[in-house]
């Protein structure tokens, strides 16, 4: 059955394309379709802007800074409460709280941290030149 049905569809195709006979374009096709590609390409121009400004990068290292000066300077012992420098008992007197700020962090999570930090840092720069070496036209 779909041989009889792919049989008739051949014949059928073969038909048409007997009819229909080539298409050839028009003398300046190429010309005048690169004429209007330069329109639509010269008048979309988009101007790169970052969605963080170099201001903005600033002051979010300002601010991470010191908090990691914090973390570095009070690991003195293995099982450090980081959270302990800052007193949230001020502020909440909750016991569900206290016993979430009461976590302690060893030195190896602690140096873990701080180093995907720096190396997230020094990633994002390379990757941003590298991309947009590559989309340069």
């Amino acid at each position: 059955m779909e041989k009889h049905l792919d049989k008739k569809l051949e014949k059928l195709s073969d038909k048409m394309m007997q009819e229909s006979g080539l298409e050839k374009p028009s003398f300046n096709f190429t010309n005048a379709v690169m004429e209007r590609v330069e329109k639509v390409s010269a008048n979309q121009i988009t101007e790169y802007k970052p969605l963080i400004s170099k201001q903005a990068w600033f002051v979010i290292a300002v601010a991470l800074l010191p908090i990691a000066y914090i973390i570095v300077n009070n690991s003195s012992s293995s099982n450090s409460n980081w959270f302990d420098v800052i007193d949230f008992n001020s502020l909440f007197n909750y016991q569900f709280i206290d016993n979430m700020f009461s976590v302690t962090v060893s030195k190896t999570v602690l140096y873990t941290i701080v180093l995907f930090g720096l190396m997230l840092c020094v990633q994002i720069p390379i990757l941003k030149n590298h991309f947009d070496k590559r989309f340069e036209v």
